[in-house]
């Protein structure tokens, strides 16, 4: 079976930008790994001038697509769309497994397809803090919910949105989880955990940063020897001179710790030896930083919204908080740093969930009966 996989797809493999690129690695080696599937990994890229394909190591087949700059929206729904489009066809695949903004991008292919819906940019425009945000969310809003009309198979990563989608779309909907690199699941239990509040999101008003860094302030006067040290790039850099003027202005360097973009190996590192998973984003439908900390062992607090309450068992893995509330942020992060045992319960029960989950071998066996689902009705048509 021939696959094409049209996605964000990173030029380092081991650093990619954001969890559509990370997913996608993960589920092109994971997919490639099956005997029966040739994998084609098709991405637009605006920083060359020429098409570029080549074969990984694992038969993974990239194909580097030269595309011009643009908007977003008005490029997905315009230019790159037949750019991409022509590409697929001529490459003839059996079927076109579609991601993100590529969803946009695969309307009306007359080629058996599916989507994988992996968030819904008109709420993330919301918190963008750019121009006209409500403007620009209702369009985003038109042409997203457009997408999900029009094609007949789309893969839900979550509950969240598979029950967002659904009054949306007449096709059919396919629930899969996204994978997490294997790399997670092969740390050792036995890790001395650093006194480190850990968390890995970009630096952004939807990630609500501000929120965890006034929490932390407070836990201060209970664990002092703590630090919380923050993994991602400033996406937002009025926010991100926010959040240092407000880590300078309370005395709060070397305690709160900007640590940039990491790569996979760093991530597993700091998660490893972190006491503390957190995550107040206020809009997120399936953050792999809780995926990933789930299959390390290491507890979670979270978000009480949107996708995040349908990956933590509210208690057992983690806590879920109010995102605005920075006193109950507070009292689950004192409540787990008061009680080894309750933190070592969690790790050892979200380990074993994430291994059922999120391994890349499980994702990939599930991805594969969708495709011959849907080859299969195309057939009998």
């Amino acid at each position: 079976m021939k696959v094409v996989v049209a996605t964000h797809y990173p030029t380092q493999l081991d650093s990619p930008r954001g969890g559509v690129e990370a997913v996608s690695v993960v589920l092109a080696d994971a997919l490639a790994s099956l005997p029966d599937l040739e994998v084609n990994v098709v991405a637009l890229d605006t920083t060359v001038k020429n098409n570029r394909v080549f074969k990984l190591k694992n038969g993974v087949i990239i194909h580097r697509i030269a595309a011009p700059a643009g908007s977003m929206l008005i490029s997905s729904i315009s230019t790159w769309k037949k750019i991409l489009q022509k590409f697929i066809i001529e490459l003839s695949p059996d079927i076109v497994h579609a991601h993100d903004t590529y969803g946009l991008m695969t309307t009306n292919l007359d080629i058996p397809r599916v989507f994988t819906m992996h968030g819904f940019i008109h709420r993330d425009v919301m918190f963008s803090k750019q121009y006209f945000p409500f403007i620009r969310s209702h369009i985003w809003r038109f042409f997203e919910t457009a997408s999900w009309a029009s094609h007949p198979n789309i893969i839900a990563i979550n509950k969240y949105v598979h029950n967002r989608i659904s009054p949306h779309t007449k096709g059919n909907i396919y629930d899969i989880e996204n994978p997490i690199d294997k790399c997670f699941f092969n740390t050792n239990e036995g890790v001395k955990k650093d006194q480190t509040i850990f968390s890995s999101a970009v630096i952004a008003p939807r990630k609500n940063i501000l929120s965890l860094i006034n929490a932390f302030e407070m836990l201060l006067h209970d664990f002092p020897e703590f630090s919380l040290q923050l993994a991602g790039p400033i996406t937002n850099h009025k926010y991100g001179e926010i959040i240092k003027k407000r880590i300078n202005s309370n005395k709060l360097a070397g305690k709160v710790i900007l640590l940039g973009q990491l790569n996979r190996s760093h991530i597993v590192e700091k998660l490893s030896s972190a006491s503390i998973f957190a995550l107040t984003s206020l809009e997120e439908s399936a953050p792999l930083g809780i995926s990933e900390a789930l299959a390390v062992g290491t507890p979670v607090v979270t978000s009480d919204r949107c996708g995040m309450p349908y990956m933590i068992d509210h208690g057992q893995t983690g806590f879920l908080v109010d995102p605005l509330n920075v006193y109950d942020i507070y009292h689950k992060f004192r409540k787990l740093l008061n009680n080894k045992q309750l933190r070592k319960h969690m790790g050892t029960r979200a380990k074993n969930i994430a291994h059922k989950i999120y391994e890349p071998t499980v994702v990939a066996e599930k991805t594969r009966n969708v495709y011959l689902k849907i080859l299969q009705s195309n057939v009998s048509r």
